[in-house]
């Protein structure tokens, strides 16, 4: 005859039946199997985290030891695009390396275009813009 309660928690393993010792097996491989990963996706999001420090790390290194040109306008175009990390670091290396080179101009620009149309004409002007 079957039991249809549970034996209280306390009962010693030596009272139960067998198949009360399989439900109870079954509820701590449950138990232990819920917090496992539990704590593989705890490990997950740790390894993720510290993958965005160090990317973070590297940005910041990469800024304090690099002279990089016009690396405002390298950044600001970054965050305008919604790049993350990674790939800003692979532009300012290219820009630092001179294979790639940030559109745009500064107030400087605009006073060194108005002086050269104006004393120049045109073609200065012209011929300054295509320097490059």
């Amino acid at each position: 005859m079957k039991s249809k309660t549970k034996p209280p928690p306390q009962t010693n393993f030596h009272f139960l039946s067998f198949n009360e010792l399989q439900n109870s097996t079954n509820a701590i491989k449950a138990h232990y199997k819920q917090h496992r990963l539990r704590i593989l996706n705890m490990e997950r999001k740790v390894q993720t985290a510290l993958k965005k420090l160090n990317n973070y790390k590297r940005l910041i290194t990469a800024l304090g030891e690099k002279d990089i040109p016009r690396l405002g306008v390298v950044v600001r175009g970054m965050l305008k695009s919604g790049c993350g990390v990674g790939s800003m670091l692979e532009k300012l290396k290219q820009a630092h390396e001179g294979t790639y080179r940030a559109k745009g101009w500064t107030s400087d620009d605009d006073d060194l275009a108005w002086m050269l149309l104006h004393l120049g004409g045109k073609r200065a002007l012209y011929a300054a813009n295509q320097k490059g």
